[in-house]
């Protein structure tokens, strides 16, 4: 099938009000994970309008949009919902209300992923207007809670829905470029051990989060030394989450617990991934055991006093946390 670009483009620019005025609404509503019902409805009013064939939300809430009847089953994903505002001091615009221009349009997820999901459905209007579907089943998901458990609405798609696309195409902010969608990904639980005091006699106990501050400053050195990943992804890990057990609000921590997050490329695959459910304990810096590959799966030398938890399974060669999807 022959297709001309040129009427594509011709299309695309005489539906910018519309995406943009569609964009501007779903930014105007908020939609963290689990409160993602209106714009969902938004979405579906959108679809509606523009002539999808069928516009279903299934029980988890995602909203899917299809066009054409043919035998390769496509799927476009945008997840539509939101982190929340934060310190709305710190915004520039109202978040919600938002700012646009001829060149730029910003607002809580105008990026992440809300523009995704403005440009998914006007890409289905133009292959409808233009009679590209074909020999295509194309779907068009907006999916819920991917900023709290990500991948958890795919998994529903697919063990609950019994969807098998043939291909892919998430539509995150890529900067028009076109990227590989998943790099593997692993997540490592630190946890250093100390001893609780009173305020007014810290001197009694072991603040561990004393003990935390040089692992988070190695953290940090390693952040710099990671390479790129392949097709420019960023390859260092997200160093997340700091918190700790308390007794009483005027004591000192007794336990500090950080959260590791790391996505790795073909470069740095996990050869030796333990398997079907294990735990295994090491004792030591998490630095070492995102170094060269082999040291995943058993333990590495030079054991120190510190314990990571790593919590994993294997599923037809890739790597997912227990408890998450792949």
């Amino acid at each position: 099938m022959r297709i001309d670009y040129k009427s594509v483009l011709d299309r695309a620019e005489f539906y910018k009000p519309a995406m943009s005025r569609f964009l501007r609404d779903m930014i105007a509503i908020p939609s963290e994970s689990c409160q993602e019902k209106e714009v969902i409805q938004r979405i579906e009013k959108e679809m509606l309008s523009v002539g999808f064939d069928k516009v279903d939300i299934d029980p988890m809430g995602n909203i899917i949009g299809t066009i054409g009847s043919g035998k390769h089953l496509i799927a476009y994903d945008a997840h539509i919902d939101t982190v929340g505002v934060g310190n709305v001091e710190n915004w520039e615009y109202d978040p919600y209300q938002g700012f646009e221009n001829d060149e730029i349009i910003i607002g809580r997820g105008a990026s992440d992923q809300e523009g995704g999901m403005a440009a998914m459905v006007y890409a289905g209007k133009i292959i409808k207007d233009l009679g590209l579907e074909k020999d295509y089943t194309l779907l068009m998901t907006g999916t819920v809670q991917e900023e709290d458990c990500d991948g958890l609405c795919w998994q529903y798609l697919i063990e609950e829905g019994h969807i098998r696309p043939e291909f892919v195409v998430s539509t995150e902010p890529t900067s028009c470029r076109i990227h590989r969608g998943q790099r593997g990904r692993m997540e490592i639980k630190v946890a250093v051990s100390g001893l609780s005091a009173h305020g007014s006699a810290p001197e009694r106990g072991d603040n561990a989060i004393f003990k935390m501050a040089p692992i988070l400053a190695e953290l940090q050195e390693l952040h710099g030394k990671l390479k790129h990943g392949l097709q420019s992804h960023d390859d260092r890990g997200e160093k997340d989450r700091l918190s700790g057990a308390l007794p009483a609000a005027e004591a000192s921590p007794g336990r500090p617990v950080r959260g590791y997050r790391g996505r790795l490329h073909r470069r740095r695959c996990l050869q030796r991934v333990p398997g079907p459910e294990t735990t295994r304990v090491y004792r030591r810096h998490p630095a070492d055991l995102l170094g060269p590959v082999g040291h995943i799966g058993r333990p590495p030398p030079g054991l120190q006093n510190r314990t990571i938890r790593q919590h994993s399974h294997t599923d037809g060669g890739r790597f997912h946390m227990r408890g998450c999807p792949p």
